[in-house]
């Protein structure tokens, strides 16, 4: 999935595969943090405006939640575009859905952690 986003975190486009959060082609002008995890969220924002500030791109994971309540683990990578004179002027977004990967590993759970 690639979305091209401006300093605001604002999309400008998603490829098709954005289409389990509604139709690519209508959610230019809308709130890319929109449909992040809450518990997720400030963390995002944090980490978008840092790469907006420094021009340098971050790794990071994260939550969606979409329509239907569900949950999809997202890892992203953003990467700055520069004007002519070094000032970021849109953030491409390249993220994939980790969601049956992470699924694939048993996570711990609270009685594990206990014993």
């Amino acid at each position: 999935m690639i979305a091209l986003v401006d300093t605001a975190g604002n999309r400008l486009y998603c490829t098709p595969n954005y289409s389990f959060l509604g139709d690519p082609e209508k959610m230019a002008g809308t709130d890319s943090f929109i449909d992040i995890h809450p518990e997720d969220k400030e963390r995002i924002k944090n980490i978008f405006f840092e790469t907006v500030r420094t021009g340098i791109g971050q790794s990071t994971q994260y939550r969606l939640v979409l329509r239907d309540g569900s949950i999809k683990h997202i890892q992203s990578q953003g990467i700055a575009v520069k004007a002519a004179d070094g000032r970021v002027e849109k953030v491409i977004v390249v993220s994939r859905d980790i969601t049956e990967a992470r699924d694939a590993v048993p996570q711990p759970d609270a009685m594990t952690l206990a014993t």
